[in-house]
């Protein structure tokens, strides 16, 4: 069995993690945040163990910092899923523009499918 990190490693190991976030989250490269989540949430949840004691209400300005340091990488999580989602409405518009004009392109005002071919010789049964 490993032994239980202490505090200090345990804050040490949160604020690498939410380092690491940040610079993913500044690069743009999100594949590996599932994996760095997974590892955040560990730690987290160790430190649950510290939660009340009096090595915690010691370390209440690294805590804090560290609370701060959580809520800017998530508020830079937040515009970035605000700026995808605005891309992907802007390419969804543009996507349903260019339908429209195709569906004009392959059908006659009747609603009747043309042919891009200028004849067709049609045969009788």
């Amino acid at each position: 069995m490993t032994p239980q990190p202490t505090l200090d490693q345990l804050l040490d190991s949160i604020e690498l993690l939410l380092e690491s976030q940040r610079a993913l989250v500044l690069e743009g490269t999100a594949d590996s945040l599932p994996v760095l989540g997974t590892r955040l949430s560990s730690a987290l949840g160790q430190l649950l163990v510290h939660a009340g004691t009096p090595h915690i209400a010691a370390q209440r300005q690294r805590v804090e910092a560290i609370q701060k340091q959580a809520m800017t990488v998530g508020t830079m999580l937040n515009r970035r899923q605000s700026d995808v989602r605005r891309s992907l409405d802007a390419l969804g518009h543009s996507h349903s523009h260019i339908s429209e004009m195709q569906a004009r392109r392959v059908y006659a005002p009747a609603g009747l499918l043309v042919s891009s071919l200028s004849t067709r010789a049609m045969g009788s049964a």
